[in-house]
Parts: C-alpha cells; structure tokens; sequence
C-alpha cells in the first residue's frame, strides 16, 4: 500500500490512541501524523469500557537485535493492556514478562491488571515422535512451508497427556493468564476428544 516499513510502529502507536478515542467518546477527534479526524462518533462501541488492547508479537534480539526487543517490550508496557505471544520458549517468556513488569511500574500502569495470553498447539499421542510428526504435517499442510523440528516444538507441545499437560502448566505457572489452546495431528476428532475428556479437565484444577 506504499506505507514505508519503518513507519510500522509510530503508525500502530498511534491508532491504539486513536482507537481508544473513538471507542469512548460520542464526538471523537484527534490529531496525529498519521491519523487525524474531527467529531467523529463510531458505532457501535465496545461493551467493555474502557476496551482492552492487547498487542501480538514474539520479539527476537535474532532478527531485531536486543534494542529492537527492548523498543518492542516498551511499546506493549505503554499502550497496551496484554500481550499475546506464541512461538516461544518458556525461559523467554519469563525473561519478557519480569521485563514487561517492571517497564509497567516504570509507566505508571499497575502490572497486576495487565495480561498476558499464550497461543499453543498440542499434539497428543503416547508415541511422542508419532505425535511430533502429526503436528509437523499438519503445520507444514496449513501454513505452506516446512517447519524445523524447533519451529514445530516451539509453540506445541508434542507427546503424551501428561507430558502436554505438563507443559501448558509450565506456563501458566510462568505467569500466563489465558491459553489458547489448538488441538492438532492427523486425527483432528480424536484429538478434539482428548483435549475435552483429558486436557481440559486436568487444567480445571489448576489455580
């Protein structure tokens, strides 16, 4: 659309103001360098008021480098409510949320109202190369594109009942409100049928 790259995260900046304008006022106005507008009233609005933003993403120092990490991270502690985030090891994500905390207090945000969601993948079966090459097919069918063993572990958890309960657990534990968890292999019933009678279950116990 001829928008230069670089002006990627000024631009998203400003319309989670803009957004936010919009969503609470009748007669909304704002100025900015991308976004400007005058007595605008957009309908309908947000149940919830103020309505949460939350920002996606997984920064790596690996291709933005440890600045780029450190702008990323400031950017979703100062405008966002949550952050959602997949395709990323457990010590990373709590490396980032200690970080996220205490940019929090450093804005003047309570970090206690702020939020964080998970997007994983589980893959159940007993065999856990089976249930890695399961998830690995059906990864590599519905994005186009050939997954390394890593890309595929990353942000699934490949093996038994246990072993995937066991890892959703490491992260809510870590500090993750919210999982969205997305079944996947071969047999999506089957898998589907695990999750309702053995998976889900076992998380209700979880505080």
């Amino acid at each position: 659309m001829g928008v230069p790259s670089k002006e990627r995260p000024g631009r998203l900046e400003e319309m989670i103001q803009a957004l936010r304008v919009l969503w609470s006022n009748e007669h909304a106005s704002f100025q900015g360098k991308y976004y400007s507008f005058d007595d605008v009233d957009l309908l309908p609005k947000p149940v919830q008021q103020p309505c949460p933003i939350y920002i996606a993403g997984t920064p790596r120092a690996t291709s933005i480098g440890e600045r780029g990490v450190e702008r990323s991270l400031r950017r979703i502690a100062r405008y966002a409510d949550g952050w959602m985030t997949n395709q990323i090891e457990l010590p990373m994500l709590k490396d980032y949320l200690e970080r996220l905390r205490k940019m929090l207090v450093e804005e003047g945000r309570d970090p206690e109202k702020f939020k964080t969601v998970l997007y994983y993948g589980i893959s159940v079966n007993r065999d856990r190369e089976q249930a890695f090459r399961e998830a690995k097919a059906f990864l590599d069918s519905y994005y186009l594109k050939d997954f390394s063993r890593e890309g595929v572990e990353i942000w699934n958890a490949c093996g038994s009942a246990s072993h995937c309960l066991g890892s959703i657990k490491d992260f809510i534990e870590a500090g993750v409100d919210h999982i969205t968890i997305r079944p996947i292999g071969r047999n999506l019933d089957e898998q589907l049928r695990i999750y309702l009678e053995e998976i889900l279950p076992a998380l209700g116990s979880v505080s």
